[in-house]
């Protein structure tokens, strides 16, 4: 909402609007099933487990901050 009233509704096209977060849930999903294969072969733990999140959640940082740059208003 605070993204998109100020600054995309101008800008972006519902089309790509719809599409937008497709990519960031297959990355999520795929790090989900992936990692818990990965904690069932070496056995769970905690330090593994907050290793994960922490790197889901800089990735998923990272990925939200370059879709806001691309619906940015240009510089004048």
């Amino acid at each position: 909402f605070a993204n998109y009233l100020p600054r995309e509704r101008a800008r972006a096209a519902v089309k790509d609007l719809m599409g937008q977060p497709y990519p960031r849930i297959i990355v999520m999903h795929l790090t989900i099933i992936l990692g818990m294969f990965f904690l069932l072969a070496v056995g769970a733990s905690l330090p593994i487990l907050l290793i994960f999140t922490a790197l889901k959640t800089a990735v998923d940082l990272g990925s939200h901050l370059k879709e806001r740059s691309k619906f940015a208003p240009a510089c004048p």
